[in-house]
């Protein structure tokens, strides 16, 4: 059965009022449960999501849980072909007012930003049947995190393809007048074939709040974070330049650049001054080409690093298409 046969078959047990228990194929009934509560099947005592309906999007299966939202994978009637993602509140947090903003100032920010073909697209948003919602496109594939984990390294020549295609994304948010502010592996998606896709943009804003001090307003993960955000100094295209290299040194070597026990350490490597010759140290095992190009994005001063995603996107491609043409 293809996809498309499973998600019509989906779409019209759900417009049923009916779902069927993963494991054992019992039919179940959705006025016996909440919507997006666990429901135990009767038949086999498995563990069921009780599917319910937003915006026209029936919401079925658990995709990723957190703090700020909950995503669940979506399928709508007109699309049947597609899968789509959807992120809602956490189910006790609904009322919360600081997350109600985070989704609202999210939308806000994925409806300016509008299409790129390295970012993963919004295809709807907004608020309906009293839930915020934003749904993209679901990317079939893992996250740049998930690879590390299991890989431990991943092999130069990928992650060189991997940040020019972020770097095109973090180029083109940029011109919109954005800086993302948030890399991370678990934020980088790898469709099946390789191709890379920037998501979750949570805390991007535009580039002249994020150029402001902006207090002990600190988001980010702690492990990629620019020292200028932590020490309010403002942040431009540079600091995105930063978090990248950090990301390509973690999943080139399979370890973190800075890494302890402690946030506050942590915070602490990344606003002093390392040397070059701890630079030099920490990037033994990897081409010394491509060790140059990330040594130059994660320099302490700002300064002393690329200045825009254009200079590190040329370093990059001429490292690739030189051992391209040696291939």
């Amino acid at each position: 059965m293809s996809d498309t046969e499973n998600h019509v078959n989906l779409l019209e047990m759900f417009n049923q009022g009916q779902f069927q228990c993963t494991s054992c194929n019992e039919t179940l009934q959705m006025s016996e449960v909440p919507p997006l509560s666990i429901c135990i099947c009767t038949n086999c005592e498995g563990e069921n999501l009780a599917p319910a309906q937003i915006a026209g999007f029936w919401l079925y299966k658990e995709l990723a849980v957190g703090g700020m939202g909950a995503v669940y994978f979506a399928l709508h009637a007109d699309y049947p072909e597609d899968t789509f993602a959807m992120k809602i509140l956490p189910r006790d947090h609904r009322d919360n007012e600081t997350l109600i903003k985070n989704i609202k100032d999210e939308i806000g920010v994925m409806k300016a930003l509008g299409g790129n073909e390295a970012m993963v697209a919004a295809v709807a948003a907004g608020h309906e049947d009293n839930e915020y919602f934003l749904v993209t496109r679901y990317i079939k594939g893992n996250t740049l995190d998930d690879l590390i984990v299991k890989h431990g390294k991943i092999h130069e020549d990928i992650i060189i393809q991997v940040a020019l295609r972020i770097l095109s994304a973090e180029s083109y948010i940029f011109k919109q007048g954005y800086l993302y502010r948030d890399l991370k592996p678990e934020n980088i998606l790898i469709e099946e074939g390789g191709i890379a896709y920037l998501c979750d943009f949570g805390i991007c804003m535009p580039i002249s709040q994020a150029h402001q001090d902006l207090g002990d307003l600190i988001q980010g993960s702690p492990f990629y974070i620019p020292p200028e955000r932590l020490m309010g100094e403002g942040e431009h295209a540079y600091s995105e330049i930063y978090s990248l290299g950090l990301v390509m040194y973690h999943a080139l070597s399979g370890k973190l650049f800075y890494n302890a026990t402690d946030i506050e350490e942590i915070a602490k490597m990344h606003v002093n001054s390392t040397s070059d010759e701890d630079m030099i140290s920490h990037m033994q095992g990897l081409a010394p080409d491509l060790s140059n190009v990330i040594i130059n994005m994660i320099q302490r001063n700002p300064a002393d690093r690329y200045q825009t995603f254009l200079e590190v996107e040329r370093d990059l491609f001429k490292i690739f298409t030189a051992r391209s043409y040696i291939l």
